[in-house]
């Protein structure tokens, strides 16, 4: 969050003239540091594993470097990072992930993403955002969605192109809204 400085007039000129103040409205208040940026260089080559647990088949490699973490599948399968920690939904006010799809992605349904994801009664429940090709090779759409059948519209993309892919939680209100590149895109109600 940032603001611009309150602009001056003239002394003689105060009394006739009103201050005007240019404030940015952040859309959350940040209050908590980052939980990984992936540019700590003890874990080029791989990844922090006090912070991050993988998850999938061997097929997909992982790996981080000058603060890019890269994952690369050799088969159409799944595969990824999830937090070694555990939060409130009160307890987040945003999570957010700059990711790119490369043009190499086979037309197979590549897709990188962010999501959160609970236990609730003994069933897995989701709700994330992720870009991917769709088994287009030239087109690349975002899209947010939940387990329990929420559909975001679907926006295009440019592949080879970075994203910023932002879930912002309100939990006042029980809601979640979604931003690609800070456009919103929708809100999901709980």
């Amino acid at each position: 969050f940032s603001s611009s400085p309150q602009q001056r007039q003239p002394e003689s000129s105060r009394e006739e003239t009103p201050q005007t103040t240019d404030a940015l409205s952040p859309t959350a208040v940040i209050t908590s540091t980052v939980y990984d940026n992936f540019n700590n260089s003890t874990f080029d080559g791989k990844w922090n594993t006090g912070l991050w647990l993988s998850y999938g088949t061997p097929s997909t490699t992982v790996e981080q470097k000058d603060g890019i973490i890269t994952f690369t599948r050799k088969n159409q399968d799944e595969g990824g990072l999830t937090a070694n920690q555990t939060w409130r939904i009160d307890e987040l006010r945003f999570i957010e992930a700059k990711v790119l799809l490369d043009s190499a992605t086979e037309a197979s349904v590549g897709s990188v993403g962010i999501q959160i994801t609970t236990d609730i009664n003994g069933t897995t429940w989701w709700l994330g955002c992720s870009i991917f090709d769709n088994g287009n090779a030239n087109i690349t759409e975002a899209h947010c969605g939940s387990m329990d059948n929420f559909n975001s519209q679907r926006v295009e993309l440019p592949l080879n192109t970075w994203h910023t892919i932002r879930i912002e939680t309100d939990s006042d209100m029980a809601k979640m809204t979604f931003f690609i590149d800070d456009s919103q895109i929708d809100t999901y109600v709980y």
